[in-house]
């Protein structure tokens, strides 16, 4: 199963294993600051896509991870500048 729309926001995600829904503020370095935070936990990227709507200037990123991403994990990702909501989705 792949999504492809969530509201405004246009991606393509393949619909497995373990997940992070993200939004956050299109700003540079937000992306690799949300990378660096997970690898710092040991959890591998296996999968990332990201939609954008420019004229709003927001993101979601989709990510698809080898472990699931603990609760703290979770709690780090949202106290970082620039990001509004953190899902976990398990599949």
């Amino acid at each position: 199963v792949r999504m492809v729309r969530i509201n405004d926001f246009r991606l393509e995600a393949a619909l497995e294993g373990h997940l992070l829904l993200i939004y956050n503020i299109d700003t540079p370095g937000t992306i690799g600051a949300i990378g660096t935070c997970l690898g710092r936990h040991n959890i591998n990227i296996s999968m990332m896509d990201v939609g954008q709507v420019l004229e709003k200037g927001q993101n979601i990123i989709f990510l698809r991870t080898d472990t699931p991403v603990p609760d703290f994990v979770i709690e780090e990702l949202l106290s970082m500048d620039n990001v509004n909501v953190v899902q976990a989705i398990e599949l």
